[in-house]
């Protein structure tokens, strides 16, 4: 008990520390609205810049510890300045990336300035000891732990009882807000990346002591168990990280002394605690599927996966001819690292590039299918081919296991999560000691666990008959691994173009207007991460061996798949587009041993070759800047023009008389100083002398130039995201495009665009061969003056028309809705509503806002938990599915705000919506993605709704009231049962709005399709449907046909204002026959710009 005691004091200064991060953390939080994943990374330079500046340069203990943590603020400030100000308005996801990548620039700048050897640093604490029940204790562990409470007790103060604390809340809550009081969001975020990159400063200080040896990658790493604590905070209460942290830090003592050292086969469970703690916040805080004030942030752009099959042909021929007849053997390995990266990169693609799903786990995928098949191949002698198989299989069982949080959780806290996890699998699986058991009947089998030999040995293994060994058959293994990565990167492009990817990038974009459509948010997470980890380890199985295979023996501990590497593979994906295949192959080119190394490394040997050379161009190229530089500075400012003669002094006609060269000011060149002409002369020979001084400084920088190539990543890292954001492979796309729009003849181009519009056709062809939206792809007839207004009217005459080629496709079905009531806590939402929506039938919903229309909708089809008496779709129970397999029943939504999947094109958006949700195609859409022919419901939503000249057209550049038609359009694509409409309407002008309301009284009547509208537009409801639902406070007042809810006096008072005359054409009869049209004199007259204000 007194052992149990002792240790658990010895927790608490651990515990300080754990306190002191994150509150760190917590500051940037609520200042700045980031989560800063590089906080470890600050307090690794704390700790190494304090070691630098007391053992190195030999400076005091205090003033190297106020230095330390002078230059962590400065670099936090810098940051802020420098990246996050300009990244203000990106979604939170861009702006965690760009954290990584300041985590990777102090990695890589920490690396080149201490090197590798054994460092330690001093302490400012007191080293003395007292004894409590029997144990010795430093007095530094209670000085630390009270520094921490004090310094988080004035953080409390500051936040809780100070205007700026106050402030720093309400700007990160809501910026606008907050700056019409007069509060700069950027001097407070400012503020909080100071104060918080401080703290890490601090914790490096008082943390430096504790590391025997520094090691940065461990001090980075605290940063997992930080977010633990973070996560039970809140990311906001102050005492509780302060509580969290003690507790956290003492059950891991705890756990290490009494478990680990006792039992060695429970090595690392202690650095997993962490992972528990954040999977038991998930399990109680989580949700499936986003509520509605969820807000879908706008993730990197998305590529078209699109295959240029001549290009990729030449291209792998070209690398394996380059490999077997020309490239040296260095440049052969460096080409086989770029591949093996680059298939590792594909794996983040599918994941985060097109689920939306941020996971720092991808490397502990790779370890653990190479952990696999390696001891498979060493202890049980299976060859390669099984064991890669079975490995690829366990880590896709693996990866399922990785999903299991991401169902209720997503964005930062997902990221957060697959970081805990890959922690805690490089602690348990990596970082034990594995030993190989010699052949039986050897001489060292005999000698029991003394003859095992240490490691995991392979020997010489091959794959397919190919021998994995760098340094025997480096161009072989080169081979496998180029024509590997291009098949992977096609499976990965056949992904995005087919409906799998489609129903991944839905999810990605909008995981409501997703489930809405009947697309398994589950299943497709889980797919996503089991196929993402079976890519990463079959690309694991082969890096393995190509760091190893060459010595036959397998090391999985180290940093190869640790959670550092992991964030490295993510920021290598985002330098190269994360949702682009095309991507992968340039972003792995920034790892270490690819192709961008050895180049760096080519250019330092060749540079050392040609020194002088070099420091005579050095040399030249200064004089040049300073030339330019100096007559700059000789040219006086132009002067403006007379206005008398509206010329230019000095640029008349040189040949009349009395002319004279003159200067800008008007003064001759002769009257020019003699220094000023010398100016030039001299910026030459001072930049050129400038220049030679420093080329020493230079060619060695250059001539190490394969050493800063991680520090370079990590500056265009942070670069392309404060700009573009999007990598590398949009900007060599519309390169590429460019170059091929300017060579490519128009004759090939005419047959490109004809080859597109035949696959439209084939597309949109009916099943005999009708192709009645193609025509409408067509070039239209140049009508003579005069007859435009007819071809508008013909044209939606036309529209409305094409509703009948989707009769027929639904199977009508009512819809039951008895006693539902949904509370939120002690707020009762909807009270006992009921309502009935039989085939044919337009039911409008009406009340003010907050009456609970949306609220009833969303409980119909799943999004909000409820209760009901009864809650059927025709003989199907819907009160116990969740909100896909509602819509699958023929229950389909639309959104007030849209929730389109704008990564998407119009077309992609109906093929999401009508696309058969057979699970196959999880499969099959990895050789054959295409889709043969529309539904006749996507065919003809396409014509009714007018947007067949849209369908190549991103969502994005759709203007609003096309939106709005294409939120229906994809709806009714769906071919549902019942349609649940929430404001349709909203934003469209008049017109825009008859025209719909046509469609759907045709959708009610030739189709059977039951609707339920809620709408404000009273002319709409009025007009179309066929009984009319008016709550009050989640309450039904009153319910019946619109002409007597127009009458009823109630009504009128508290929805309509006051009585509604509506016009005779277009008011609805009190019982409509099944064959009666609504009038559609609203149809008449010029259209009006889509997305017109009303």
């Amino acid at each position: 008990m007194n052992d149990a005691i002792g240790y658990a004091l010895l927790g608490l200064g651990t515990g300080g520390l754990y306190a002191l991060m994150t509150a760190g953390i917590v500051v940037v939080q609520r200042g700045a609205g980031v989560l800063n994943l590089a906080h470890g990374a600050l307090l690794a330079w704390a700790a190494y810049t304090f070691h630098g500046a007391s053992e190195v340069w030999d400076l005091p203990t205090w003033f190297a510890a106020v230095l330390a943590v002078g230059s962590t603020a400065l670099i936090g400030l810098l940051f802020h300045l420098l990246v996050m100000r300009p990244m203000r308005d990106g979604s939170a996801l861009t702006r965690v990336m760009a954290t990584l990548g300041l985590l990777i620039i102090l990695q890589s700048a920490l690396t080149l300035m201490y090197g590798t050897p054994v460092r330690t640093a001093p302490t400012i604490l007191p080293t003395g000891k007292v004894t409590i029940v029997g144990m010795p204790v430093g007095w530094d562990v209670f000085v630390r732990i009270g520094v921490v409470a004090v310094v988080l007790a004035a953080l409390w103060a500051l936040f809780r009882h100070t205007t700026i604390g106050l402030a720093a809340t309400a700007v990160t809550e809501n910026p606008r807000a907050a700056a019409t009081f007069g509060w700069s969001p950027d001097l407070v975020a400012a503020g909080a990346w100071t104060l918080g990159a401080a703290l890490a400063g601090l914790a490096g200080v008082l943390l430096a002591p504790l590391q025997m040896p520094l090691s940065a990658p461990n001090l980075m790493l605290l940063i997992v168990p930080v977010l633990a604590i973070g996560l039970l905070a809140g990311f906001r209460s102050l005492p509780a990280v302060f509580v969290a942290s003690v507790v956290l830090a003492v059950i891991e003592v705890e756990t290490q002394v009494q478990l680990v050292t006792r039992h060695p086969a429970w090595r690392g469970v202690d650095r997993a605690i962490p992972l528990v703690v954040i999977v038991f916040y998930l399990a109680i805080r989580g949700r499936h599927i986003p509520d509605r004030g969820h807000v879908s942030e706008r993730l990197p752009a998305l590529g078209s996966g699109r295959i240029h099959w001549p290009a990729l042909v030449v291209s792998v021929t070209a690398a394996i001819c380059l490999i077997w007849y020309a490239l040296p053997v260095d440049w052969v390995n460096a080409l086989n690292a770029n591949a093996l990266w680059a298939i590792l990169i594909l794996s983040v693609v599918t994941l985060v590039g097109f689920t939306g799903q941020l996971s720092l786990a991808q490397l502990a995928f790779a370890g653990v299918a190479a952990l696999i098949a390696g001891r498979l191949v060493a202890v049980r002698g299976w060859p390669l081919e099984a064991a890669l198989a079975l490995g690829i299989l366990g880590t896709s069982a693996l990866g399922v296991l990785f999903a299991l949080p991401a169902l209720r959780t997503r964005g930062l806290q997902l990221a957060v999560v697959t970081l805990g996890l890959g922690a805690a699998a490089d602690a348990i699986l990596f970082q034990r000691g594995y030993h190989t058991p010699p052949p039986p009947g050897s001489v060292a089998a005999s000698l029991g666990e003394l003859g095992q030999s240490e490691g995991t040995v392979v020997e010489h293994a091959r794959l397919f008959g190919v021998r994995l060994d760098t340094v025997v058959a480096p161009r072989a293994f080169a081979t496998l691994a180029v024509v590997s990565f291009a098949i992977v990167a096609v499976a990965v492009a056949n992904l995005r173009r087919g409906r799998a990817g489609r129903r991944l990038i839905a999810v990605r974009t909008n995981e409501r207007a997703a489930a809405s459509l009947g697309v398994s948010v589950v299943g497709a997470k889980l797919y996503a991460f089991a196929l993402s980890a079976a890519i990463a380890g079959f690309g694991g199985v082969l890096y393995a061996f190509y760091l190893y295979g060459s010595r036959g023996n397998i090391d999985y501990g180290g940093m190869t798949f640790s959670p550092f590497s992991s964030i490295l593979l993510i920021a290598f994906a985002v330098l190269g587009g994360v949702g682009w295949v095309s991507g992968a192959f340039a972003g792995a080119a920034w790892a270490a041993g690819t192709l961008g190394t050895r180049f760096g490394a080519w250019l330092g040997k060749l540079l050392t070759d040609v020194a002088v050379f070099a420091r005579t161009m050095i040399a030249i190229l200064g004089a040049v800047v300073g030339f330019s530089a100096g007559a700059g500075v000789r040219r006086p400012r132009a002067t403006v023009p007379d206005a008398a003669d509206g010329e230019m002094d000095g640029l008349g006609d040189a040949s009349a008389p009395g002319d004279a060269a003159r200067t800008g000011a008007g003064r001759p060149a002769s009257a020019r100083p003699a220094s000023r002409r010398l100016w030039p002369w001299v910026g030459a020979l001072v930049l050129a002398a400038a220049a030679i001084g420093v080329s020493g400084w230079v060619l060695d920088w250059l001539t190490q130039l394969d050493r800063y190539v991680p520090l370079i990543g990590g500056v265009v890292l942070v670069t392309i995201l404060a700009t573009s954001g999007g990598g590398m492979a949009p900007g060599n796309a519309a390169l590429a495009s460019a170059v091929a729009a300017r060579f490519t003849p128009p004759s090939r181009r005419a047959a490109r665009a004809a080859r597109e519009r035949r696959r439209l056709a084939q597309l949109l062809a009916g099943p005999t061969g009708a192709t009645p939206v193609v025509a409408a792809l067509a070039p239209a007839a140049d009508a003579g003056p005069g007859g435009q207004a007819g071809a508008a009217a013909g044209a939606r005459a036309a529209r409305l028309a094409a509703l009948a080629g989707g009769a027929g496709v639904i199977r009508p079905a009512t819809l039951s809705v008895w006693g539902l009531t949904v509370r939120f806590g002690a707020v009762t939402a909807v009270d006992d509503v009921s309502l009935r929506v039989t085939p044919g039938q337009i039911v409008g919903l009406i009340g003010p806002n907050g009456a609970g229309k949306t609220t009833v909708i969303d409980a119909i089809t799943g999004y909000t938990p409820a209760r009901a008496r009864q809650l059927t779709l025709g003989e199907h129970r819907l009160d116990r599915l969740p909100a896909h397999r509602r819509a699958r029943r023929g229950v389909q939504r639309s959104f007030q705000n849209l929730e389109l999947f704008e990564d998407l094109t119009v077309l992609e958006n109906i093929e999401a919506a009508s696309d058969p949700r057979d699970l196959r195609a999880y499969l099959t859409n990895l050789v054959w993605p295409r889709t043969s022919v529309l539904p006749p419901a996507a065919r003809a939503a396409i014509e009714a709704f007018g947007l067949a000249d849209d369908l190549l057209r991103t969502v994005t550049e759709l203007p609003y009231g096309r939106r709005r038609l294409l939120a229906i359009a994809r709806a009714v694509a769906a071919r549902p049962s019942v349609l649940l409409l929430d404001e349709p309407c909203a934003g469209l002008d008049e017109h825009e709005s008859a025209e719909v309301a046509a469609l759907l009284r045709r959708l009610a009547d030739e189709w059977g399709l039951g609707i339920l509208l809620n709408e404000h537009d009273m002319d709409v409801v009025m007009s179309v449907c066929d009984r009319v639902v008016v709550l009050d406070a989640g309450r039904t007042i009153a319910e019946g046909t619109p002409a007597q809810v127009r009458e009823d006096p109630m009504v009128q008072l508290a929805y309509l204002g006051e009585k509604v005359t509506v016009p005779r054409s277009r008011r609805a009869p009190a019982q409509r026959e099944p064959a009666a049209r609504p009038s559609e004199s609203g149809l008449a007259g010029e259209p009006v710009a889509p997305g017109a204000a009303r």
